[in-house]
């Protein structure tokens, strides 16, 4: 057999789908605080892999962007438009997002904050950090 990401992903499926196959109680806790057993098969639903990619691993590119950016003193600045769509969906959802220990907790806006402030704010950074040295 080799050994290929859709390999691995066939693999992982397969197993996930057992385990749904075999869950009877969707209201059971799981070691993600306020998600219950639903709640982890919703998180990953049937996405078409250029919607997962979009969804998911696009915005982890761009938040973990901006955290290179400040720690190593280039610009930070984000797509306004990325922005703006990424903290208004996730306000949406902030019971999930906040439940899923992917994101810190709300930090405090700073007075005048932008929009990209605020959303970092929101994600939990404080968006106004600088590198120490």
């Amino acid at each position: 057999m080799s050994d290929t990401a859709a390999d691995r992903f066939r693999t992982a499926a397969e197993r996930f789908s057992t385990l749904v196959g075999g869950t009877t109680d969707w209201s059971a806790p799981t070691p993600v605080d306020q998600w219950r057993a639903r709640d982890v098969v919703e998180h990953l639903g049937t996405l078409p892999l250029e919607r997962l990619v979009d969804t998911y691993y696009t915005p982890d590119v761009v938040m973990h962007s901006w955290d290179l950016a400040r720690s190593s003193g280039q610009d930070d600045t984000i797509d306004p438009a990325f922005v703006r769509d990424a903290h208004a969906g996730m306000l949406s959802m902030e019971p999930m997002i906040r439940g899923s220990g992917q994101y810190g907790e709300q930090q405090p806006e700073p007075e005048g904050a932008s929009e990209q402030e605020r959303f970092l704010a929101f994600i939990g950074r404080d968006p106004r950090w600088s590198s120490p040295t």
